[in-house]
């Protein structure tokens, strides 16, 4: 396994297909529950294919990302238990970004907790740019949730990455069950910045709705939904639509 992404085979670079785990990490949350993040990549395809993987680490622009490459054998499947520690020796959140070379290659992933009972958590699917969020459209998530308190009910979190190399404007309106807006929130994220915000809406919310677009040209972001119960601390990742 080389850690040096530039060291790819010639012509390799211009076949890169990019796929984004948008939210993941090796931390302590809130309860102090330490989440992880295992990463699954398997090769379909019958031959053999070239796979760098990027940390797109949270709250800071990513224009260089450290990256680990390595070749996966046709047919096969690897698994990376606690991958932002075991790939980067990387302890905080943020996004993985699985550059392949064949649309035969999948990744997903799962981020979770572990106590003496077991485990829970979230699969994450790998998004592709058919799921980013792109100037003049609108992404929608639905069936969130906040119940303004942190010993019963609900909260949501929404995750967001940029899916380019440039700086993008990200506009999220929240709205009630009514159709009423509850609050927005305007930011801008950096090259392959990822960020998550937590307990998004201000006020107690049974069900409600985000609508997320980008103001600006050329543009394109990832984004998904997580409702936590919060006697539990177990999540439900809700996907844009």
């Amino acid at each position: 396994m080389s850690r040096n992404p530039a060291a790819l085979p010639s012509g390799h670079a211009a076949l890169l297909h990019p796929l984004v785990i948008p939210g993941g990490g090796n931390v302590v949350g809130f309860g102090g529950a330490r989440w992880l993040t295992d990463l699954d990549v398997a090769n379909m395809g019958g031959m053999a294919s070239m796979i760098t993987i990027q940390l797109l680490a949270a709250d800071q622009a990513n224009p260089t990302p450290e990256g680990v490459s390595f070749s996966l054998a046709p047919g096969a499947s690897v698994r990376y238990r606690d991958a932002f520690a075991e790939l980067f020796d990387f302890e905080g959140t943020g996004a993985l970004r699985v550059l392949v070379a064949s649309p035969d290659v999948t990744t997903s992933s799962r981020t979770y907790a572990e106590d003496e009972d077991g485990s829970f958590g979230q699969g994450i699917p790998a998004h592709n740019m058919m799921r980013a969020v792109r100037f003049g459209e609108m992404g929608r998530l639905s069936g969130l949730s906040e119940s303004g308190t942190s010993s019963d009910g609900f909260r949501t979190n929404i995750g967001l990455a940029n899916a380019t190399g440039a700086m993008v404007m990200v506009n999220v309106m929240l709205y009630s069950s009514d159709g009423e807006l509850v609050d927005s929130i305007q930011l801008t994220l950096g090259a392959y910045e990822q960020r998550q915000l937590n307990r998004v809406f201000p006020e107690t919310t049974e069900v409600g709705y985000a609508l997320l677009s980008t103001s600006t040209p050329g543009g394109a972001f990832y984004a998904y939904g997580s409702v936590v119960d919060n006697k539990t601390a177990d999540p439900t990742f809700i996907a844009i639509q």
